[in-house]
């Protein structure tokens, strides 16, 4: 603190470096995951605290393949935290694709088109012309 002419300046408490450290001015980016060997694993990767496998799938709706990232979760559903888990996690995914027991991946249908489905799948709607075509 100063004393200038008999006035007391205030304090002014600085940033931490905790609180710098923190912040963040843009979102988190995708980077390549490294075994003890510091090499990089094929098709593992790191956003933030959550590991991705990359995985090339079949489009359900075009039947084009792509290219999904795909958070890793063990078998309680919970994000995995280490290396080993998540290749374990990844080779499991590479399974259930091979037997074709993977999830849809992709966007969830908006609500109308929701509506249009179950509309046009009732029976009491069957007669509507829309439906018919």
């Amino acid at each position: 603190m100063c004393w200038i002419d008999g006035v007391h300046a205030k304090a002014v408490t600085s940033k931490t470096e905790s609180e710098i450290a923190t912040r963040q001015s843009h979102g988190a980016t995708f980077a390549k995951v490294v075994n003890g060997r510091k090499q990089p694993v094929r098709g593992l990767w790191r956003r933030g605290d959550r590991y991705y496998a990359q995985l090339t799938v079949e489009d359900p709706f075009t039947g084009q393949k792509k290219v999904r990232r795909v958070s890793l979760c063990n078998a309680e559903g919970e994000p995995v935290q280490t290396v080993p888990q998540a290749i374990e996690e990844m080779q499991r995914l590479k399974v259930k694709r091979a037997e074709d027991d993977l999830p849809k991946l992709g966007r969830t249908p908006g609500f109308s088109a929701y509506t249009d489905n179950v509309l046009c799948s009732s029976s009491a709607f069957a007669s509507c012309s829309q439906c018919r075509e």
